[in-house]
């Protein structure tokens, strides 16, 4: 018995909870620890309405309960400790700079957190540590101590405070690995490995972080590269032999001797052998081998099964089961997802992969809910009004992603392996529906399967039990391809089980060459429900056009940031998406509007910030995403994310503000209205040969029909 209070006898569980979770009392309405009950009513009563003096309120801040020392409660305490930690001086002055660092960490939620954290961890000690050398806090002061878990994570804490500015951290890990690591080599070894590191992976790495794409699993990838450089040339020195004479037979022994290396020393090597430091040696190429391990249909279904509806499973374990057992994910892609690739859209979830929108059975987007919810409130790193993107398997600290290494472990424990997935997707070439398709890299496993596969073609997993009506949508776009100038594109309407057949001039029966084109898609799509929409312009002469326009930016659109894009069959135009952060929107406006071209619309988007526990994407004052209601292109899920004002949404002007797409005659209001035909680009004639080459198909994950994002 931990005390005796009117209610009666209180074991120590009772006491921590009651004292933990102050609620109103049923007399006096105040919020307290209720100790005693009223004979009355039965409710649960404070001290003072109990006719005793025990009173659990801070002496400080007056907080109702959580009292944990000397009258003063746990957050009082943190913040008398802190503040002693973080001065410099016996008076207890603290730094001006060091002030948000104090602020944020009183006020994280629960303070108990912290509290163990600066009694339990090593780096409050660092932190202690740099406040003594009375000297601003920079980068380079954590760079001098050993960079192992609780040097990075208090670096991430004083980033997330703004104390210290953000950095490609990634890339700076690399450069301080690399310093230290060359001052540790003999001058002989140093005298090639410093110019490999520095003009081969350090440059390259530099070049990926500027596109922000410098991942964790790249610099491990890089370090490994220059590991094996160093252990090719101690074996050298070991056997007493120099870099200029070594001929293939040695290659071939060391390789032989070191078969796990094999991979990693392929880039020294072509460097060495490219500045002529070597003869021609070359590293013997490898064939790639299918999976080790492959799951009959029925053992892959099961665990698939099991991942969406075993509650014994950690969450983050049947959330990488069934991305893998879906989609056939690679883990070191999979722990490289954040929470902003998440989002929601008129009842639907989707989750891009590669800046492909996929979209995901409901079951598995309630699992996500559940994990960001939980990542949302697990890290110590997070601020009190951080919108920012997190790892959806984040690893320690919660900052980092998961290592791949540890995510293979928990998949291991139950989940789906990667290779049934694969043998799935190649049992059945078909593709069933494109929006459960496998990871776009799984073709390059496809090279080998009998028979012959187009490795640039996605194969699908039928999710949905669509596959027959995917099956005749499919017959309806090759009978359209024999009439390209008047396909407008198609849009399968899965709610309404419909096919929105698009059509390029008059469906009211006027025209022969459109009665036509109905009659070839009446007969391919028999068994469906076709809706025919007249279109201004055809599907071959936007996606023409986007191929001109796209990979031309930096010449018609200099000066401006990249922007992505794709050609919009809702829209019946090309679409150029350009994030409004970046400065340049007014820009990307003028620019397009001098093009003086109506098949063009520019769509300005603030990039979504995090969600919350519900998972639905929290739209600022400037930005909303929009998603055709009940249709969606063949495949489709990409979210169109409009714009702010004056820029009136140009979806809406296309559908007439009902959601339908309407004809598309009228220009959209943010695009000239003069005919298109004195650009540089010049003329389209919508039939794409009349410049010598086919459009491209660089559709990944979906099929043609689909919108095809461009960069």
């Amino acid at each position: 018995m931990r005390a005796n209070w009117p209610i009666g006898p209180v074991c120590d569980a009772c006491y921590a909870r009651r004292k933990r979770n102050p609620r109103p009392c049923t007399r006096c309405q105040a919020s307290q620890v209720l100790v005693g009950r009223a004979d009355d009513t039965g409710g649960d009563l404070c001290g003072p309405c109990s006719g005793t003096d025990i009173a659990f309120v801070c002496n400080r801040c007056g907080f109702p309960g959580d009292i944990y020392a000397d009258g003063a409660c746990t957050r009082c305490v943190v913040g008398d400790r802190v503040r002693d930690l973080l001065s410099h001086d016996d008076e207890g002055s603290i730094a001006p700079a060091l002030q948000p660092l104090v602020n944020w960490l009183v006020a994280l939620d629960p303070p108990v957190t912290v509290l163990r954290w600066l009694q339990k961890c090593a780096g409050p000690r660092i932190l202690a540590q740099l406040v003594s050398q009375r000297t601003e806090i920079t980068h380079a002061s954590l760079d001098v101590l050993p960079q192992d878990l609780t040097t990075r994570h208090v670096r991430e804490i004083l980033v997330a405070t703004g104390i210290l500015p953000q950095r490609q951290e990634n890339l700076a890990r690399l450069e301080l690995w690399l310093d230290n690591t060359l001052k540790l080599l003999p001058a002989r070894q140093k005298h090639f490995i410093a110019p490999f590191a520095e003009w081969s992976i350090v440059r390259d790495a530099r070049r990926r972080a500027a596109r922000g794409r410098y991942t964790t699993g790249a610099c491990a990838h890089d370090r490994a590269d220059i590991r094996t450089a160093i252990k090719f040339l101690t074996w050298l020195d070991e056997n007493h032999l120099d870099l200029a004479a070594v001929g293939q037979e040695d290659l071939d022994l060391w390789l032989t001797t070191h078969p796990t290396l094999h991979r990693s020393i392929g880039s020294f090597i072509r460097w060495t052998t490219a500045r002529r430091l070597t003869g021609q040696i070359t590293i013997p190429t490898r064939r790639a081998g299918q999976p080790a391990r492959f799951l009959g249909e029925q053992e892959h279904h099961a665990q698939l099964k099991r991942c969406l509806n075993d509650e014994e499973l950690p969450l983050e374990v049947r959330i990488m089961g069934a991305l893998i057992g879906l989609y056939a994910l690679p883990v070191t892609r999979l722990v490289e997802l954040t929470t902003d690739r998440f989002h929601r859209d008129r009842g639907s979830a989707y989750l891009s992969i590669e800046r492909n929108p996929v979209l995901l059975p409901p079951r598995l987007a309630g699992l996500i809910d559940r994990q960001i919810a939980r990542v949302v409130s697990m890290s110590m790193l997070r601020r009190p009004h951080d919108s920012g993107s997190r790892f959806l398997l984040p690893g320690l600290p919660s900052t980092r992603p998961l290592s791949a290494g540890r995510a293979q472990a928990l998949n291991a424990a139950g989940s789906v392996d990667r290779g049934g997935s694969i043998q799935g997707a190649q049992s059945d070439p078909t593709p069933a529906d494109p929006n459960f398709a496998p990871y776009p890299r799984c073709a390059e496993l496809l090279r080998t399967k009998p028979g012959g596969c187009d490795p640039d073609q996605p194969v699908l997993l039928d999710v949905t039990g669509e596959a027959d009506e995917q099956a005749r949508v499919r017959r309806v776009q090759a009978a359209l391809d024999k009439v390209r100038l008047l396909d407008g594109g198609i849009l399968w309407q899965s709610a309404r089980k419909v096919l929105v057949v698009q059509l390029v001039g008059p469906v009211d029966g006027s025209s022969p060459a459109v009665e036509h084109a109905k009659s070839l898609a009446r007969a391919a799509g028999d068994g469906l429900t076709l809706e025919f929409r007249s279109v201004k312009y055809s599907r071959a002469e936007l996606e023409q056009l986007s191929d001109r326009l796209f990979p031309t930016q930096k010449q018609w659109a200099a000066g401006l940031t990249e922007a992505d894009g794709l050609y919009d069959p809702h829209m019946n135009r090309v679409v150029f998406l350009v994030r409004n952060d970046r400065g340049d929107t007014q820009a990307w406006a003028d620019r397009i509007k001098a093009l003086n071209d109506d098949r063009i619309v520019l769509q300005p988007y603030t990039p979504a910030p995090d969600q919350g526990a519900g998972g639905t994407v929290k739209p600022s004052r400037a930005s909303t995403t929009l998603q055709d209601p009940g249709a969606a292109a063949l495949g489709s899920a990409a979210p169109r994310t409009p714009r702010r004002p004056p820029m009136r949404c140009a979806r809406a002007a296309s559908t007439g503000g009902s959601g339908a797409p309407a004809s598309n005659s009228a220009a959209p209001p943010i695009i000239a209205t003069a005919p298109a035909a004195t650009s540089f680009i010049g003329t389209t004639t919508g039939d794409p040969s009349a410049t010598g080459k086919p459009a491209s198909r660089v559709t990944p994950l979906f099929p043609a029909a689909s919108p095809r994002i461009r960069r």
